[in-house]
């Protein structure tokens, strides 16, 4: 499941955590594919904080890739 969180945050531009939420079946646990892309990316030399987000207030976060220097 963390694959097609990464595949939509490759294919370009931010993504909602809303967004991220519909991609996985009901229930499934988006937050903590996430969190496992995340460690995945730190673990392949990428930045220290692979996935920078910004909450936009109401419940709504953007998430994106950051690029690897």
């Amino acid at each position: 499941m963390s694959r097609l969180i990464w595949e939509r945050l490759q294919a370009g531009g931010p993504a909602s955590n809303r967004e991220l939420a519909l991609l996985l079946p009901p229930g499934a646990a988006w937050r903590t594919r996430l969190s496992d892309l995340r460690i995945y990316l730190r673990s392949q030399g990428g930045p220290a904080e692979p996935l920078p987000h910004r909450d936009a207030g109401g419940g709504l976060v953007w998430y994106w890739l950051e690029a690897t220097p």
